[in-house]
């Protein structure tokens, strides 16, 4: 996806790299902001009277943060459940930067939608179901897409095949690493949240 939106890859489909991925981003936020609405509007609908206390809702997202730092760790195999698609790259060639943009972005923003390669993102889903609210779902769905949509800016400056290829290296030796940050960034919220749940 990143080697798809470049500054390379606009110009030689006569397009500004700048006005597609601002779509990009705008999308990302405004679908991670439609499903975290949803969610939490789900969630909203639990009557008060049996909804769990602020404490247990912190418990339940530490435990889930837990199984997700495990997950990213190897230390436990589950399935990560999820859709088998990705967003139609035939688009890239059919449509103007900007519905390119804001429809690849919005799809990857909403996340249920295409391949979920991280058991974190659940964990994101259920925080928003369990805000009980389609604002704070909404919020909290939109910082989500914001996050997600970061890691295009980085293709910012490739212009020749050679800094193509070098992206992609430098990816491909960065997905260890960027596997270790998802675990431990789980694993301090998980304490946070036991800490929050403890209080």
């Amino acid at each position: 996806m990143l080697a798809s939106i470049t500054p390379l890859g606009e110009r030689g489909r006569n397009r500004r790299w700048g006005f597609t991925a601002s779509f990009y981003v705008a999308g990302s936020v405004m679908g991670g902001a439609t499903r975290g609405a949803i969610l939490g509007g789900i969630g909203a609908l639990v009557p008060a009277s049996v909804r769990p206390s602020s404490s247990a809702v912190a418990l339940i997202l530490a435990i889930l943060l837990g199984v997700a730092a495990a997950v990213e760790a190897h230390r436990l195999r589950l399935p990560i459940p999820g859709p088998a698609r990705q967003v139609n790259e035939d688009w890239l060639d059919q449509y103007r930067g900007w519905v390119i943009g804001f429809g690849f972005g919005y799809q990857l923003g909403i996340a249920a939608v295409v391949y979920i390669t991280s058991a974190s993102l659940w964990v994101v889903f259920a925080a928003e179901l369990l805000t009980f609210s389609p604002t704070r779902g909404m919020a909290l769905g939109a910082l989500f897409g914001l996050i997600r949509a970061v890691p295009l800016l980085a293709t910012y400056r490739v212009r020749s095949p050679q800094q193509l290829r070098t992206a992609h290296a430098a990816l491909s030796r960065r997905a260890p690493l960027a596997e270790r940050v998802v675990t431990a960034t789980c694993s301090i919220a998980a304490l946070v949240m036991i800490v929050a749940a403890v209080a």
